[in-house]
């Protein structure tokens, strides 16, 4: 059975992530308007508040506020980082999100359509 709310979508952005002054670097693997993973070396323990900065490849940038509800950390494996659930978000991210939203269903009306 399905916890999210929303509709995860994947999409890289550059991530910056801080704690406590200490800056730290990441990309995102997917979002929704919830929440995001980032891949990272060094993911924070769940229950962790984090400052973000979302680096869009359009070039805006996001400020954010999350919680870290989920870190994997395997040294063998480059699948580590961390589920974020955002407690603070802007009108960029929320505009960002539903602008892939938008282009995946378009996209999927165009794939219907086409002979």
């Amino acid at each position: 059975m399905e916890k999210r709310q929303h509709k995860r979508y994947t999409s890289r952005c550059e991530i910056e992530f801080s704690m406590n002054g200490t800056t730290y670097r990441g990309i995102s693997s997917n979002l929704s308007l919830n929440g995001l993973f980032i891949r990272t070396r060094r993911p924070f323990a769940a229950d962790t508040v984090i400052d973000l900065m979302v680096h869009f490849p359009n070039g805006s940038t996001s400020k954010l506020k999350g919680i870290t509800r989920r870190a994997i950390r395997n040294p063998l494996d480059n699948q580590n980082g961390m589920g974020i659930e955002l407690i603070e978000k802007d009108e960029t991210f929320r505009d960002f999100v539903k602008s892939i939203s938008q282009e995946r269903k378009e996209n999927a009306v165009e794939e219907q359509t086409t002979p």
